[in-house]
């Protein structure tokens, strides 16, 4: 029997206290309490917690009411990646990758370790990834590589990577010059109150002959002289004063010192237009978001399809979910979540369901749901699943008919992979499953597609690879 394989390209420190024994010792490290915080934190640890893995390991790192002992602290710290933590997966990268101590630094370790975390959508792993690809620190500089992990965090409302965005998109390193863009992701950066983005937009609108707008210098330099009361705000002061007095008082300034009054920091998750980051298709970068290495990280559960957040689902929710075997929580969230209109909540359970508990049939299910919401993903992983013969009978019919459906309105990142594996399916099926697939995908309608889907196909799988 062959089998089709599927390949997908995708493109605060320490979480909040989710229970009150957390939030206690939380409250006592805080507070410098280190002895009582330690009880608690190794309590909370045992039942699997790995928030309170965190913090330990954190104390013994950093010697904290303990004795230091960096070994110990690293074995919290793996404890609570083994949990899909993605703050443990980023604090060993950084660790590894920047540890003072020779015996403990492993470039090669630390960028694995940021790799999981950024899979898992940590904004702080994917710039620190930025950083080290622009810098060439512990791995050979690409700035095409820095571009696009650069890219991923500025999309989730990382200002110091939209800066970076804006700041290669100016010089044309890594990705040609563009003034425009190079202004939309410094004013993005800037407009959540980044001083650096702000100085550069300033500078850029009052030097640059080919993009200059005295006006727009005028704005930022009156924001940054609002906002900061140190060197920077003076020495803002005084350029502001000196821009104005060459400026002729007409409707624009005024309309210009309105807005200067009325701006306000915007919150990171407003940053990017929803819209923007769905249909923003991000650069292949080898050992990251290549299809091989996506699909791996889907099979073992490094990789999910989003961030559960977007649903309510938190890594404390899972956990529970985990140790309790009901994900009854979990269902609740995911249909609340679908009837808000997140259609892409089903197929996110779905690789939940599949990844972290091992149940493939109730994920079929789930991306049965999403398939027949119009999910174009879902719609891919129930190809996925009758090619497979994961959680439903192996159908090469049905798969190669969703995988039609998904083609037609696939978004740029799933457009490639779709379509080879179409190929494969074309390439490997039989006269008759082609002439039925394609039959299923000409009749397809929304609002009967899941009862198609559940009908009987031939039980035969075939393999991409």
């Amino acid at each position: 029997m062959k089998r089709i394989l599927f390949v997908f390209c995708a493109c605060a420190l320490f979480p909040y206290a989710a229970w009150a024994g957390l939030a206690d010792a939380v409250r006592s490290f805080n507070m410098g309490r280190y002895a009582a915080a330690r009880d608690e934190f190794t309590y909370l640890a045992s039942e699997g917690d790995s928030t309170a893995a965190l913090y330990l390991g954190r104390m013994y790192l950093e010697g904290l009411g303990v004795p230091k002992n960096m070994d110990r602290g690293l074995r919290y710290w793996m404890a609570a990646d083994k949990l899909y933590d993605s703050a443990a997966s980023y604090q060993l990268g950084r660790f590894y990758l920047t540890a003072p101590d020779v015996r403990y630094k492993s470039a090669s370790k630390g960028l694995e370790y940021l790799k999981k975390a950024a899979h898992a959508g940590n904004v702080e792993a994917l710039y620190m990834l930025g950083d080290a690809y622009l810098d060439g620190t512990e791995v050979e500089k690409n700035l095409n590589y820095a571009f696009g992990f650069y890219l991923m965090a500025a999309l989730k409302g990382e200002k110091k990577a939209q800066y970076q965005i804006g700041r290669l998109y100016y010089a044309g390193r890594g990705v040609p010059q563009d003034y425009e863009s190079a202004l939309k992701w410094l004013g993005r950066s800037a407009n959540q109150g980044y001083v650096l983005a702000q100085q550069e937009l300033a500078n850029i609108r009052l030097n640059n002959k080919k993009i200059v707008n005295p006006l727009d210098a005028y704005a930022w330099f009156s924001i940054l002289a609002a906002y900061n009361s140190d060197e920077v705000g003076t020495q803002a002061a005084g350029m502001r004063d000196m821009i104005l007095a060459k400026l002729s008082p007409n409707k624009e300034l005024l309309e210009k010192q309105r807005q200067v009054r009325e701006w306000r920091p915007v919150a990171p998750e407003d940053s990017v237009p929803p819209a923007e980051v769905s249909a923003t298709s991000i650069p292949v970068i080898p050992g990251f978001n290549d299809a091989v290495t996506m699909q791996r990280a889907v099979e073992d559960g490094r990789l999910l399809l989003t961030d559960g957040a977007t649903y309510g689902v938190t890594n404390e929710i899972i956990q529970r979910a985990l140790a309790s075997k009901s994900t009854a929580d979990l269902e609740m969230l995911i249909n609340k979540a679908a009837e808000g209109g997140y259609k892409t909540a089903y197929a996110y359970y779905g690789d939940l369901l599949a990844s972290r508990f091992g149940r493939t049939a109730e994920a079929a299910a789930w991306y049965q749901k999403g398939a027949a919401a119009g999910d174009v993903y879902a719609q891919y992983q129930l190809a996925r699943a009758y090619c497979e013969g994961q959680g439903v009978d192996a159908g090469v019919a049905h798969c190669y008919g969703w995988l039609l459906v998904a083609d037609k309105t696939a978004p740029p990142q799933l457009k490639m992979p779709i379509q080879n594996a179409i190929a494969t399916v074309v390439s490997l099926a039989t006269p008759e499953e082609k002439d039925a697939g394609l039959a299923f995908a000409q009749s397809y309608q929304t609002q009967d597609a899941a009862a198609a889907a559940t009908a009987p196909a031939p039980k035969k799988t075939v393999s991409f690879f």
